[in-house]
């Protein structure tokens, strides 16, 4: 059932009150968050974007409720990523209805997936102890190559049957148009050669504070605990460096 009653026929200004009152919710949105999700997917149910004159459903919502949308945190927003994904917008048509990149928007979508994978399961989905013991096929198990598995217990013929295919899933572009969902990309590592340079700059910093300590007119009456509170980083340097094969007077 709907969250709102509207009439069978639904007319632009029946588009344009339903989108008033989702306005109306998000600018209270800590509120009443939970009404404003069935609002929103009855707004795209309804293709509500074409009785107002809209190019898609994202051009719709985003026009319509991005300045509200923008502002809610991540987990609120990760909660309409899911309902605008499940109404088939896809992750580009998504992005600029939040006013973020789309990597963000793909990033929304693994954590929600991830989500549902450890809510699926539970204790009952792990299989029944066994403790009769598994014992290891006799070579006397000769079996007819080609011949179709059976039970040994009952005799039942088993027949492989070859998977179906799973559906392909179809979003929304900003064009209105359809078009198959990517699968979603790890993203990818940054070099290990970029993290020492950004790390050789940092430790040049660092370097050059300490000189600045040690020239400053004060050093020799506090060298003693200045050199306390440096020897752990000291330390820890020297092992670094053994480890990458450097002696400390090696050029």
């Amino acid at each position: 059932m709907s969250a709102v009653d509207v009439p069978r026929a639904f007319s632009a200004a029946d588009a344009e009150r339903l989108s008033s009152r989702i306005g109306l919710k998000l600018d209270s949105m800590a509120d009443t968050f939970a009404g404003v999700l069935p609002l929103i997917r009855e707004a795209i149910e309804r293709d509500v974007y074409a009785l107002l004159g809209y190019a898609s459903h994202g051009a719709y919502v985003s026009d319509r409720f991005g300045d509200s949308l923008a502002k809610l945190g991540v987990d609120m927003r990760r909660e309409v990523v899911r309902e605008l994904t499940e109404a088939g917008l896809s992750q580009r048509a998504i992005a600029p209805v939040f006013g973020v990149s789309q990597p963000m928007i793909a990033k929304d979508v693994r954590a929600i997936e991830a989500s549902e994978v450890i809510t699926r399961l539970s204790p009952a989905d792990e299989p029944a102890f066994d403790p009769t013991p598994t014992l290891p096929p006799s070579q006397y198990d000769w079996v007819e190559p080609g011949a179709p598995d059976f039970d040994p217990t009952t005799g039942e013929v088993i027949v492989d049957v070859e998977p179906e295919p799973e559906p392909v899933r179809v979003v929304t572009g900003l064009d209105g148009k359809s078009y198959p969902q990517q699968a979603p990309t790890e993203p990818r590592r940054r070099s290990l050669v970029d993290d020492a340079y950004t790390a050789s700059r940092d430790l040049w910093k660092v370097l050059e504070r300490i000189r600045s300590i040690t020239s400053d007119d004060r050093f020799n009456r506090n060298k003693a605990d200045i050199r306390a509170a440096l020897q752990p980083g000291v330390d820890l340097a020297r092992e670094v460096f053994a480890d990458l094969g450097i002696e400390p007077n090696e050029r």
